[in-house]
């Protein structure tokens, strides 16, 4: 039996059990042992990076399609000047 009472509201292993809240934003994940810390830290980790690789890919898809939109622009400029005449 713990005699402290949990800083969080609602927690409901305070004065129950010791325990640690996982602190990150959006996170409401509470550790019960050290042990799972790390695991815990490895399951951020992979959601950081599958975000971070998602954002580049979105980041490199919306580039090809501006390059795609300014050259279509160039192509119908081009079309669109009338033709040069030399004399």
């Amino acid at each position: 039996m713990k005699n402290e009472a949990c800083q969080f509201d609602s927690c409901r292993f305070s004065r129950v059990c010791n325990h640690i809240h996982c602190i990150r934003e959006g996170c409401t994940y509470v550790l019960h042992s050290s042990g799972q810390l790390y695991s815990h830290k490895r399951k951020h980790e992979r959601r950081d990076a599958e975000l971070a690789y998602r954002t580049l890919n979105e980041s490199r898809n919306g580039l090809e399609i501006v390059i795609e939109i300014i050259g279509l622009n160039l192509n119908l400029q081009k079309m669109a000047r009338p033709p040069v005449t030399t004399t």
